[in-house]
């Protein structure tokens, strides 16, 4: 967008904007992609594991953004992504300068709520939350040995 709220057009990927005065809006994408992550969650939520449902995705045709078929990662990134509930988090990650990337707790991510248009609602995106924390196993070092 222009100075003055006017549409530019779209951003593709990998470009950026040109000006400094220029904004980028975020937008949900077309209604075919809002259906795909929709029925991940649907599907996730309903106790199917990521490696099936990118198994049913890629078993139908369906192509995700890179044109490459789906796999463990992308559903989990997905299932992940706060975006999908209207919110975009900030400071999931920070470093020195020259330093090593360090990964932020929960606590100092920067949230910014109902910035985007909701697509999957709140309480599914905290199911799947939940079933993705039941998974993970904590262990201490004395457990490690």
């Amino acid at each position: 967008m222009d100075a003055t709220g006017k549409s530019r057009g779209f951003l593709g990927h990998g470009q950026k904007k040109a000006l400094q005065t220029d904004s980028a809006l975020l937008r949900a994408g077309p209604p075919n992609e809002i259906a795909i992550v929709q029925r991940i969650f649907e599907s996730f939520v309903a106790r199917k594991e990521e490696t099936a449902i990118a198994r049913e995705l890629n078993e139908r045709g369906v192509s995700n953004h890179r044109g490459v078929p789906w796999n463990l990662k992308m559903i989990g990134r997905i299932l992940r992504d706060e975006n999908y509930t209207g919110n975009t988090v900030y400071c999931r990650t920070s470093n020195d300068l020259r330093g090593r990337r360090v990964i932020n707790g929960m606590a100092k991510w920067i949230r910014g709520v109902d910035a985007l248009k909701q697509i999957v609602p709140r309480s599914v995106f905290d199911a799947a939350r939940r079933i993705i924390e039941r998974r993970i196993q904590r262990l201490s070092s004395d457990d490690l040995k």
